[in-house]
């Protein structure tokens, strides 16, 4: 018997064969296009993610500025989903770092156009440090970028922070803003220096350290105008372009005034002009990674002196004490804590108070506030030749000198000036106080003493306002005889002497004064205000000073 041949199992064997070429056909093509493209995608978001990881970091930055900080976390990397038959790459990481950690190239600068700022302060030394100081309005700063390393998403943007400003910066030169500007902000300026170093790279997620260094809790008045006006410096990788489109509006105008070359990276020095007018100037700095104490001491090293509570006549004999209380600030204008304060006085006249006793010279640490107080006495009278002097250091704007002063010997009135309206006869006698038009306040004295009276100098204790709300808080004026005698004469401030002397003759009977007030006395409802008032004065040679309640 003769059998037909069998090549059935061959053909299986091809099949087989067939299908597991195009399965591999079939793995590789989706290893090659769909993986990546999935990839791709995971890199995208992640991209979205960090951005939205910086915009935390750079609010972080800036409410650090007011004392508020805050770690921020920022994932530097992402990973792939598990897959059992493909081949992923290594996990994608990224790069977050500072740029031009406080180069000079990269400063903050505000100045007018005459080369210094112009400060409108009622402290002269507020107002001469910004005129004198090296480097005042001077900030060198850095800024930070995030810099991805995909291997599918292609284009990628790099995440940069710099003059409180978040954008993308794409590898064609485009930029995109992620967030608006705080530079200035209608009349307000807000610099903020950024110093520290921040090096970090991976896959994970990073926690930023963020520390407040200067904290901005002062600020100071500054001018542009027409003929002076004023302008912001900054280093920058966005044109002048992009600031005058996208962030400025129309509060200023930015002029690209040249390259800078950072790290390798160009960027654009852009000089933004302020409009006309005057604008609130705060400062600060904050710290991001790692600080060291150099940096941290040199963001608050003392930079100037200014006293809010100025020198308070003191008598002889009293056992009475004057203060006077000074505030330490940085180069940014806030308080510093733990500034050293030197004092000292003539030692004749004045003594200085340091734990209980008697000194010439003394130091004090400021408090919290940044402030200080020196406290004194008189320990032997004289008419002009006492002195005190209060300093961080040796110029003028680090000092306040106080010369040729006075410490009377009071016969009568003693503390803050004994009791209310002395009423016999030897006094001086407050006969009438009276509102007759407007801010104005009419005060009539007897002289009673028998011989001439100089009032030379004047103390507004209290005012009590009737009305409700905000009352008078300054006497603008002082006048008698229709001489300005003195001015700015605030309620609770110091003694302020008055030129030329008030004269009151002997036995008259209705010499009058004028205070011409910020606000006007309540004359409502029947309620009345009133005030109190000290007064020195002089008689033969003598000194006294004298308390008066005036009613209106």
């Amino acid at each position: 018997m003769e059998f037909r041949g069998d090549d059935r199992g061959q053909s299986v064997q091809v099949g087989a064969i067939l299908l597991f070429g195009i399965l591999i056909v079939l793995l590789a093509t989706i290893q090659t296009t769909v993986i990546p493209g999935q990839n791709a995608a995971v890199e995208f978001d992640h991209s979205r993610a960090v951005q939205s990881d910086m915009q935390d970091l750079r609010n972080g930055l800036l409410r650090a500025s007011s004392g508020d900080a805050v770690p921020t976390r920022v994932k530097l990397g992402t990973t792939y989903p598990s897959r059992l038959f493909f081949v992923n790459p290594p996990p994608a990481a990224g790069r977050l770092r500072t740029v031009g950690n406080e180069e000079s190239a990269m400063n903050v600068t505000v100045a007018n156009g005459s080369g210094r700022v112009t400060v409108v302060s009622d402290y002269e030394n507020a107002r001469e440090y910004w005129a004198a100081a090296s480097g005042a309005g001077v900030y060198n700063t850095s800024g930070i970028e995030y810099v991805p390393n995909y291997a599918q998403y292609d284009g990628a943007p790099t995440t940069v922070y710099d003059n409180s400003v978040l954008f993308n910066t794409f590898d064609n030169g485009a930029n995109r803003t992620l967030t608006g500007q705080r530079l200035v902000q209608g009349n307000t300026i807000d610099l903020l220096a950024l110093r520290g170093d921040l090096a970090e790279g991976g896959t994970g997620t990073e926690t930023v350290d963020v520390e407040t260094l200067s904290e901005q809790r002062r600020t100071v008045t500054v001018n542009s105008s027409a003929t002076d006006p004023l302008y912001l410096n900054v280093t920058s990788r966005l044109s002048a372009e992009v600031w005058n489109d996208d962030l400025l509006g129309r509060t200023a105008v930015a002029t690209d005034t040249g390259p800078v070359t950072v790290d390798g990276t160009e960027y654009h020095r852009i000089s933004i002009r302020l409009d006309e007018g005057s604008y609130r100037l705060r400062a600060g700095a904050v710290g991001v990674g790692a600080v060291s104490d150099t940096v941290r001491n040199r963001s608050t090293e003392p930079a100037y002196m200014v006293v809010t509570d100025g020198y308070d006549v003191v008598s002889n004999g009293s056992d009475e004490t004057g203060s006077i209380t000074v505030e330490v600030r940085d180069r940014f204008n806030n308080p510093v804590t733990g500034a050293q304060v030197n004092a000292s006085a003539d030692g004749s006249y004045l003594q200085l108070l340091a734990d209980g006793s008697e000194t010439n010279t003394t130091t004090i640490r400021t408090d919290a506030e940044g402030q200080a107080t020196v406290e004194y006495t008189g320990v032997a009278p004289t008419r002009g030749d006492a002195w005190l002097n209060v300093s961080i250091g040796n110029e003028t704007y680090e000092e306040s000198v106080f010369e040729d002063l006075a410490v009377p010997e009071f016969a009568v009135g003693g503390g803050d000036g004994g009791g209310l309206n002395p009423g016999t006869t030897g006094d001086l006698i407050l006969d009438d106080a009276s509102n007759p038009n407007g801010n104005n306040v009419d005060l009539t004295f007897n002289n009673t003493i028998g011989t001439q009276v100089n009032i030379t100098t004047i103390r507004l204790n209290f005012y009590y306002y009737s009305g409700g709300g905000s009352g008078p808080t300054v006497a603008n004026s002082v006048t008698a005889d229709g001489t300005e005698r003195a001015t700015n004469v605030e309620i609770g401030g110091d003694y302020r002497s008055l030129s030329p002397s008030i004269v009151v003759q002997p036995n008259d009977t209705g010499t009058t004064f004028r205070l011409t007030f910020d606000r006007s006395p309540s004359s409502s409802g029947g309620n009345r205000d009133f005030f109190v008032l000290s007064l020195v004065f002089e008689v033969d040679g003598t000194q006294y000073r004298e308390t008066y309640f005036a009613g209106l």
